[in-house]
């Protein structure tokens, strides 16, 4: 719906009434949520409530100075304010998962596959309201820094190669990718645009195939119909759907394979297939379908589905990450086909401006020299493919990120830019064996302890390191001043080992 509550003039009529019945069971639920909100005490545990209003499995209401006790999702930690804050100060979230699409009856979701969790088998869609305590909306420096940061939600959620996030655009009723992207392997990232709106996750496992596949029926027991797939949305010359639109098959797609004119068809249930219609990976398009009585005229239904093509080629197992020093790591990954693929490690910092260009150049923002970066390297489809990455002068103890981009034989653009994979460096020793008292209490002068270490320097592997200890008070290690510059130097330590 749109923001007042009318459903967009693009929706049959079928379909407005439909949706304008879920925009007044919604008023009315999140009506009575709000009212919970107002009523419940501050800092308290959230709430969890059944519900089969619309769908929903279960809604969890929660109510506090910061988001310590929110499940499912996180926000930014800026979103903290002091415990004896005001209700108008703090915030308030409602958390709702749902167990059935409720906008399935609209042609933008029946275009869609739903993702199926590997762990619960269920399809993942759920909806975030954000607010303050006292139910009303955020303010907007806090929406300035869910723009800058975005919110994660589904941060249960292990997702594959072959999931992706969508919001339910509310403006335009239709799902939207419009900002929103993984979280590497867990969840979706979000946008403040998909803040009080559904969020779900879509499939797009398995290969494109090389046919379209129309299913639709009428209520009339013959007639005709007319079927072309355009680019979408509108595609130039599209400003309107007309039944000359599809019967004259303006700005149509491919070859007389991916139309049908004018064929015959009954009130029992049609497939059509299409094929040979030549559409680009990553693109959106739609499927249009006019259909009219036995005399062809103009005063049929025009309807249309969407749908989005898949990359040219994708990772279908890992990226996965090992074998992590100061001087590169290990990367392996199996490709959908035959291709070529791109990758570089590049500071954390340094995400935000990565594009396809810098990776596809492997020069700006990669690190290291030439054996810590792949461009533009051969793969193929026959099973797991092991990439070396050396030479890259990593610093210890930092986290680096993996950006990889794959695509096929053709080498056109149209492939899967990966989300950034962590490279975490170790620090140059670790431990091997915790530290531990080795005797049953501390003495009055001293503290027997014992460790083992394991250096983590790939290039002298039996080099002999240092070590520093110190024993401290409970309330003399300030951890926002705590460093290991500090605690070398002994800072606040009762006493010291040193080096």
């Amino acid at each position: 719906t749109t923001a007042n509550g009318i459903p967009p003039a693009t929706l049959s009529t079928d379909e407005r009434e439909t949706m304008a019945n879920v925009f007044n069971l919604m008023t009315a639920r999140d009506n009575a949520i709000e009212s919970l909100i107002v009523a419940k005490a501050l800092n308290t545990p959230p709430q969890l409530y059944a519900s089969d209003t619309l769908s929903e499995g279960e809604i969890r209401v929660g109510k506090a100075t910061d988001f310590a006790a929110a499940v499912g999702f996180s926000v930014p930690p800026e979103f903290a304010v002091p415990a004896d804050s005001s209700d108008a100060s703090s915030f308030a979230w409602v958390y709702i998962q749902y167990e059935a699409d409720i906008w399935q009856f609209t042609s933008s979701s029946m275009a869609q596959v739903f993702w199926n969790d590997t762990v619960t088998g269920q399809s993942r869609i759920a909806r975030l309201d954000v607010m303050h305590g006292d139910a009303q909306p955020l303010s907007s420096s806090w929406l300035q820094i869910l723009s800058e940061q975005k919110f994660r939600v589904f941060t249960d959620v292990a997702m594959t190669n072959g999931a992706h996030c969508q919001f339910w655009d509310k403006e335009k009723a239709r799902w939207s990718t419009e900002g929103m992207s993984r979280d590497d392997h867990n969840g979706c990232l979000a946008p403040p645009a998909a803040i009080g709106t559904e969020i779900a996750i879509f499939s797009d496992e398995g290969p494109s195939p090389p046919e379209i596949i129309v299913q639709f029926a009428t209520l009339q027991p013959e007639g005709k119909a007319w079927i072309s797939v355009v680019r979408w949305p509108r595609a130039p010359g599209l400003s309107r759907l007309l039944p000359e639109t599809v019967m004259q098959f303006q700005s149509a797609e491919g070859s007389e394979s991916c139309r049908r004119d004018g064929i015959t068809i009954t009130g029992e249930p049609q497939t059509v297939e299409l094929n040979d219609c030549s559409l680009i990976a990553r693109s959106n398009y739609a499927v249009l379908v006019y259909v009219a009585s036995l005399g062809g005229y103009t005063d049929g239904t025009v309807k249309e589905a969407e749908f989005f093509t898949l990359p040219s080629n994708r990772v279908i197992k890992g990226p996965v990450v090992s074998a992590v020093t100061e001087d590169g790591a290990t990367v392996e990954i199996t490709a959908a086909y035959n291709g070529t693929v791109w990758a570089i490690i590049v500071r954390a910092a340094d995400v935000p401006d990565i594009t396809l260009e810098n990776v596809k150049a492997a020069q700006q923002f990669a690190l290291g020299g030439a054996g810590c970066r792949h461009a533009g390297r051969a793969i193929t489809n026959s099973g797991e493919m092991e990439l070396a990455f050396t030479g890259c002068f990593l610093d210890f103890g930092t986290t680096y990120k993996l950006v990889l981009y794959v695509e096929d034989e053709e080498e056109v653009g149209d492939g899967e830019l990966f989300a950034p994979i962590d490279v975490p460096v170790p620090g140059s020793s670790t431990f091997a064996v915790d530290a531990a008292l080795t005797s049953a209490g501390p003495a009055f002068n001293g503290v027997p302890f014992g460790f083992t270490a394991a250096v983590a320097s790939s290039a002298s592997p039996t080099l002999v390191g240092a070590a520093w200890a110190g024993l401290y008070l409970p309330g003399d290690l300030d951890p926002t001043s705590f460093s290991p510059a500090a605690f070398k130097l002994g800072r606040g330590a009762q006493c010291v080992v040193r080096g």
